[in-house]
């Protein structure tokens, strides 16, 4: 007797499931075109659209035994609540990977800037360094040496620097090789030499 009190509130539960299955279908069935055209906004995008209805869907569906039918509230109500709340969910989170999107590029941009600048930097006192040992080395030069020299490093040609102590430039070319040669062995040997 017992196991015919079990199988019939089995048979029972059973018939329920199935009634309340059908009734959620006919009612996801005529909600589903309202849905999709609240969802019909040109600032969401086609895959979001389909995200966002399966969303409300899942949400219709775990908060449909809370509805309550017997007043005189629409269900209409209730979907509408869900859709609006979804809505503010996805543009909430866009918005907020929109800022980590610019503060990701903002980063990027920093190190890329600072490490430029580091760069520019050592060069600069590379730059200097250069400076400063050409012209410890130029003080053991003679002075029309040094001229030339410093001529030459600041770019002028041999033609300009010989039209500008009136002399001829192979004269220039023969100083400044002799003096390359001066300043490396200056170089080379440590400064002590000269």
């Amino acid at each position: 007797m017992r196991d015919h009190m079990t199988t019939k509130k089995q048979s029972v539960a059973h018939a329920t499931n199935e009634h309340n299955q059908t009734l959620v279908n006919h009612i996801i069935a005529q909600v589903t075109p309202k849905i999709k055209a609240s969802l019909n906004c040109s600032s969401i995008t086609k895959d979001s659209k389909d995200d966002l209805f399966q969303d409300i869907i899942l949400k219709l569906l775990l908060n449909i035994a809370h509805f309550d039918f017997k007043q005189d509230t629409p269900i209409e109500h209730y979907i509408n609540k869900i859709v609006k709340t979804t809505k503010a969910d996805y543009f909430r989170r866009r918005a907020l990977q929109n800022v980590q999107r610019q503060a990701l590029v903002q980063e990027f941009r920093v190190n890329y800037e600072s490490r430029t600048q580091q760069q520019n930097i050592e060069v600069i006192i590379l730059r200097n360094e250069l400076k400063t040992i050409l012209n410890q080395s130029f003080e053991r030069l003679t002075i029309l040496e040094r001229t030339i020299m410093t001529d030459m490093v600041n770019g002028y040609k041999p033609h300009s620097i010989a039209q500008r102590f009136n002399i001829e430039h192979k004269v220039v070319y023969t100083g400044f090789k002799e003096q390359n040669a001066k300043l490396s062995v200056i170089y080379y040997s440590g400064g002590n030499k000269m």
